[in-house]
């Protein structure tokens, strides 16, 4: 796989992008909670500030006045101070994809699986194993892979959460995404892992997800829609995945 420098995504490609839709699911009973009906309209949150975009890549912080900084790069030509991360967009043969709540998000939000790559860890490994560490799912193969690197900007907030827990904060995420086809049963999914991160989960339409999700990662969802979207469409008018 060739992942490209990171792109900008735009919102309107959601709207160019996301034409099927089909009822939702109800939350399966294997919930460790039992979910509220997914509604497909945008969360509300208390505080929203103004996003920037950026042309480096998908940034969507809370726009806080700041001195401008020369950019840097690394080896690869990289923006630094990104944490390399990768996302799973985990579909089920009938077409929804999976997300989750997190246990330490009180805003209601959902999103799809994602970590960090270890040091000297392959993307798609690491997705694998992202996957398998927190929903449990072993019987899931990559069928896809976004081009792109995407990446966001953590908000004031998050940086402000992380200095004072302790923790080493990076500016944000540059993502490498696949779209990974589950093949196994229902049961397999379990959120009761060693170090748990979700409490809940459910199947979604994919084009439903950057509405559910925190505001400073909609756009790079947005992108991941726009571009897995198409595929997944393909998939269910010919029964099956095609290579």
């Amino acid at each position: 796989m060739n992942l490209r420098a990171p792109v900008q995504a735009s919102s309107r490609l959601l709207a160019a992008n996301t034409r099927w839709t089909r009822p939702l699911l109800q939350p399966h009973a294997a919930t460790k909670q039992r979910a509220q009906p997914f509604s497909t309209k945008p969360l509300l949150y208390p505080t929203q500030s103004p996003h920037r975009e950026d042309i480096r890549g998908v940034t969507c912080g809370a726009a806080a006045p700041m001195m401008e900084q020369p950019e840097t790069y690394d080896e690869a030509g990289q923006p630094r101070g990104y944490r390399r991360n990768v996302g799973v967009c985990l579909l089920h043969p009938s077409g929804k994809v999976f997300v989750a709540r997190r246990l330490d998000d009180s805003s209601q939000a959902w999103q799809m699986p994602q970590g960090g790559i270890d040091e000297g860890e392959d993307p798609a490994a690491a997705a694998a194993r992202e996957l398998r560490e927190e929903t449990g799912v072993r019987s899931a193969r990559i069928v896809a892979a976004h081009p792109d690197w995407l990446q966001y900007d953590f908000p004031p907030e998050v940086l402000a959460i992380c200095r004072r827990d302790g923790r080493r904060s990076h500016r944000g995420q540059r993502q490498a995404w696949y779209l990974m086809l589950f093949e196994g049963d229902e049961s397999e999914i379990n959120l009761d892992q060693p170090e748990p991160e979700f409490g809940e989960w459910r199947w979604v339409d994919l084009q439903h997800t950057p509405l559910h999700v925190v505001p400073f990662k909609r756009d790079v969802y947005t992108a991941v829609v726009a571009h897995f979207q198409p595929l997944i469409v393909a998939h269910l008018s010919a029964g099956r995945w095609v290579e």
